[in-house]
């Protein structure tokens, strides 16, 4: 028997603390590959120079003294351009953020993430620790979303925004997610977990998650249903269909798609992604197809 999709839904996304773990990282190439790991070492980089200090006193040293010896250009590099040195590999730019929090180093995490998902993630967990090994990463539309397990059950996701790590920008992770291993119902709220649009939210069942989209669709809450759905899937939904109403009910649920009908006999089927599904990641639905 289908059930009826009505009235509105608050959706919160969720943050649940991990215990003091450690950090690992693997290094493989290959999506699909076995595990892989890498030790990470505790050694912290030298505090970063501040742009504006290094800029200015490079100039007025040029201005003068015109004839004296050029520094080394690899020294001004380095201090003057804190993104230079940042790699524009999406599993290896969320290594480094992920290494960064597990030793406790703030200042070089912020070369990676944004100010609010560093506040938020040091907030819950100030050193995630050294035994957090990646297992795969999935694309959803311009974002990758990149797990890691620390072998206890906790689980992080790291929200990463592929365009700026391919053009060698900072700031390039825009969120986070982080669960305890065995200990999910001590979830704290994490409206402050990540940036706005990070895709996080807490369903983690193909039924609920898609239900979730559909009354968001229903009411014509869009920024709530951008959470759920790639900007392909928005499109279809609101672009082609404008508001969905309250007549959709859900009939049926398979491992990759949720199909529903509705009271004037239009179906609508949802394509997702398990995997975004179960770990509560945004973007989850990525098609949806209407037949009359």
């Amino acid at each position: 028997m289908g059930k009826n999709i009505r009235g509105p839904v608050v959706v919160v996304a969720s943050l649940t603390l991990v215990s003091g773990c450690g950090l690992s990282l693997p290094g493989g190439d290959d999506k699909s590959s076995a595990e892989e790991t890498v030790t990470v070492t505790s050694s912290s980089s030298s505090e970063p120079t501040e742009e504006t200090s290094t800029a200015t006193a490079t100039a007025t040293a040029t201005a003068d003294v015109p004839d004296a010896p050029t520094s080394d250009p690899s020294s001004t590099s380095s201090s003057s351009d804190g993104g230079s040195d940042l790699p524009t590999d999406v599993r290896s730019y969320a290594d480094d953020f992920v290494r960064a929090w597990g030793v406790g180093d703030r200042q070089e995490a912020l070369k990676y993430a944004t100010a609010t998902t560093v506040s938020s993630l040091f907030a819950f967990h100030p050193k995630g620790g050294t035994s957090w090994s990646r297992q795969g990463e999935v694309d959803h539309g311009l974002r990758t979303h990149v797990r890691y397990t620390d072998g206890d059950g906790g689980v992080l996701t790291v929200f990463v925004d592929r365009e700026e790590v391919t053009e060698g920008g900072p700031n390039g992770v825009v969120g986070t997610r982080l669960k305890e291993g065995g200990s999910s119902d001590d979830a704290d709220d994490s409206g402050d977990s990540a940036d706005s649009g990070s895709g996080l939210v807490p369903e983690t069942s193909t039924s609920d998650y898609c239900d979730a989209l559909v009354r968001a669709w229903g009411a014509g809450r869009r920024s709530t249903a951008e959470k759920y759905a790639s900007a392909t899937a928005m499109s279809q939904l609101f672009d082609d269909h404008g508001t969905g109403g309250s007549g959709w009910s859900q009939t049926s649920v398979t491992r990759h798609y949720a199909l529903y009908t509705n009271t004037d006999g239009t179906k609508l089927t949802l394509y997702f992604n398990s995997t975004s599904v179960a770990d509560g990641s945004g973007d989850g639905v990525y098609h949806a197809e209407f037949t009359p």
